[in-house]
């Protein structure tokens, strides 16, 4: 993972992540990690669980899904959705 833009930015908000792949029949697995993210960090080579994928995605659908902790509180607002 590398950030990109804006320029100087870094993962210090970022504290764990972990990526996970579910397919119908299969069960979740987590498939990629890093943990205990140190500051300074503008990119993250994640470290694989070494789960064989190919069943995954050789399902008609799959999905992937990222579970983070972060060490930063973030104001986001708040969002409203209209119909």
């Amino acid at each position: 993972m590398k950030i990109t833009a804006p320029l100087g930015r870094d993962f210090d908000f970022l504290k764990d992540i972990s990526l996970y792949i579910q397919a119908e029949g299969l069960e979740e697995a987590r498939y990629a990690f890093f943990e205990n993210v140190p500051d300074g960090l503008t990119q993250l080579t994640l470290n694989s669980e070494g789960i064989d994928l190919a069943p995954y995605i050789k399902e008609d659908k799959f999905s992937l899904r990222a579970e983070c902790m972060f060490d930063q509180t973030f104001n986001v607002g708040y969002f409203t959705r209209s119909k």
